[in-house]
């Protein structure tokens, strides 16, 4: 499994077209959801923040019964914390 890292892409434009970039690691501040995938993540405009909703982590089938999440973590883009 990839480790539970949060990144942002910072594109370098050129003529207002995107020619090269780098991710860069966000330090965060809360609780960060377990690594996952098959999972469904929405922008929230009214707060700035991102909704990361349920999904899969094959690594949880070894200690519960199904490795399928059933959970909801939002992420605040401003003060870089998750709830």
């Amino acid at each position: 499994m990839i480790p539970n890292k949060l990144k942002y892409f910072k594109p370098v434009t050129v003529d207002r077209k995107i020619v090269t970039g780098e991710f860069v690691n966000i330090k965060t501040g809360g609780n960060a959801p377990i690594s996952r995938f098959g999972h469904t993540m929405a922008y929230l405009p009214v707060n700035n923040s991102i909704l990361i909703a349920g999904g899969r982590n094959d690594e949880l089938c070894k200690t519960n019964i199904t490795p399928l999440l059933n959970d909801l973590h939002l992420f605040l883009l401003d003060q870089k914390v998750w709830i």
